[in-house]
C-alpha cells in the first residue's frame, strides 16, 4: 500500500496536472511488480493523509499485521516518523516498524 499525501493547493496550481499522473502511474506500476513477486499480495494506491489511510484500511480489511518503514528526524534512535508513530499508536493490530 501507498498513500500519496495532499499536495497543498499554492503547490498544485503551479505544478501541472499531467506530472501528477505520470507520477501516480508511476507508482501503481512500482507497485504492482512488489506485490508480483509476493505470493497473495495485491497493490493498493490511495491518496490523502498517509497514517489515517493506513489506519483505516487496516481495520476495514481485517488485517492483523502492518510493516511499515519509518523515515525517522535527525534523533533517530529515539523517534519513528510521523506516519509510523501514529500507526503504531492507533493501530488496533500488530505494526512492524523496519528502519
Amino acid at each position: 500500500m501507498y498513500v500519496m499525501e495532499a499536495v497543498p493547493g499554492y503547490v498544485r496550481g503551479q505544478i501541472p496536472d499531467e506530472t501528477f499522473e505520470k507520477r501516480r502511474h508511476e507508482i501503481e506500476r512500482s507497485l504492482e511488480k512488489v506485490a508480483g513477486q509476493l505470493e497473495g499480495a495485491t497493490a493498493h494506491l490511495e491518496s490523502g493523509h498517509a497514517g489515517n489511510n493506513i489506519i483505516n484500511f487496516a481495520n476495514e480489511n481485517e488485517i492483523d499485521c502492518i510493516i511499515i518503514s519509518s523515515h525517522t528526524p535527525k534523533l533517530q534512535k529515539f523517534f519513528l516518523g510521523s506516519t509510523a508513530n501514529r500507526v503504531v499508536t492507533h493501530a488496533e493490530c500488530t505494526v512492524l516498524v523496519i528502519r
